[in-house]
């Protein structure tokens, strides 16, 4: 009778003592400590009025708040329960468990309470002991990293993950190399993290986030990139005949890196094989103009005689779009109006520029649009 009644003192956390069987004063401050929380006399007598309160479901629960300084009875008890479930979850190394509440257990508590967004006051009281044995409960984030040489599946994740961000351009192997923990530097460094090219738990939680910062060369597509932006570029280097029109695989490969440095060089761009914004844009732009203009060789472009009722006629419209074209055009990088340009010689007529009283964004495109015009008939001649 004496052994279930401490059993069971014990299960709701005021009796903290081995199951003597014997009702000595360990037993009798349980008891009362259950009574007075339960709302029952306090007597230290287990009459049947507490013998009922104490068989219930909702009996109430002892608030022990374990803290530094406390120590287990024995081999087994809260403090090596707290300890064990730390260590589980690497916050506490495995030597720590010792059944006593001192300044390593302490900290680890704190770093729980700080992972999971509660106050870290480093003890543990009921709600915070119910957090730390949920099934759910958060793994210390600033540990689990990931060292050079490390293989497995979850590696395989990391690595397309990166790529997909464009860190790295190297595909997927499974094993953490040099390569990857280069690309993981420049991930931690972009996304205020200390480079150290090893990826904890919290780190690449963070990497599969919709937080993640994209390499800053994110869009600058070049050889090994992927996505549906290559596609596109592929599509339109087929349209103007640069790349051979055998669908889009969505892959920088040689032939599109081939594509792009002829597209450049034919343009009066550096030919590097890299379609950054610049080429891009300059690529799309030539290729939304009317398709019976698109060509590869290296022909003069000449004017149309302008008629002058039609230019009247046609002013507003055609200013406001002109004008629209070459905001647009001056935002994103010359090589887009070089192009424009070219296909629109009327334009800088049209518009009456003068490199004495326009702004100078528009004067060095204009000289941008005369130099690439030179290279052109040096390349005829």
């Amino acid at each position: 009778m004496v052994k279930a009644l401490q059993t069971r003192l014990g299960e709701l956390g005021y009796y903290k003592y081995s199951d003597t069987g014997y009702f000595g004063n360990e037993t009798k401050e349980a008891l009362e400590a259950f009574q007075a929380k339960a709302g029952l006399n306090v007597t230290g007598i287990f009459d049947s009025k507490t013998a009922t309160a104490l068989s219930s479901d909702n009996a109430p629960k002892a608030t022990t708040i374990y803290a530094k300084g406390m120590k287990d009875d024995g081999d087994t008890g809260s403090v090596r329960d707290i300890q064990i479930r730390l260590s589980q979850l690497d916050y506490l190394p495995a030597e720590s468990i010792t059944g006593y509440f001192g300044d390593e257990t302490e900290t680890a508590v704190a770093t729980f309470q700080s992972s999971s967004n509660l106050e870290a006051t480093g003890t543990v009281p009921p709600e915070v002991k119910d957090k730390l044995m949920a099934e759910n409960a958060l793994m210390n984030p600033n540990k689990g990293e990931m060292p050079l040489g490390t293989t497995g599946e979850e590696v395989t994740k990391v690595q397309q993950k990166l790529r997909e961000l464009r860190y790295t351009t190297a595909a997927a192997t499974g094993t953490y190399n040099e390569e990857t923990m280069t690309a993981a530097k420049a991930f931690q460094e972009f996304n205020g993290m200390n480079p150290t090219g090893s990826l904890n738990r919290g780190q690449r939680e963070t990497l599969f986030s919709a937080n993640a910062v994209k390499s800053p060369t994110y869009n600058n597509l070049k050889l090994g990139t992927y996505g549906n932006d290559v596609k596109v570029l592929e599509e339109k280097l087929s349209t103007l005949g640069y790349l051979e029109n055998k669908g889009t695989s969505g892959t920088y490969g040689d032939d599109v890196k081939d594509a792009v440095s002829s597209f450049q060089d034919e343009n009066g761009m550096k030919s590097t094989g890299v379609a950054d914004v610049a080429t891009r844009v300059a690529i799309l732009a030539e290729a939304n103009v009317p398709e019976n203009t698109h060509t590869k060789t290296t022909q003069s472009v000449s004017a149309s005689p302008i008629n002058p009722v039609k230019e009247v006629d046609n002013q507003d419209n055609g200013l406001n779009i002109a004008w629209a074209v070459l905001i647009f055009t001056i935002m994103l990088g010359g090589a887009a109006s070089v192009v424009f340009l070219k296909r629109n010689p009327y334009f800088i007529k049209k518009m009456r520029l003068s490199l004495i009283h326009i702004s100078e964004p528009t004067r060095l495109l204009s000289i941008s649009y005369a130099v690439f015009c030179l290279k052109k008939k040096k390349k005829k001649k």
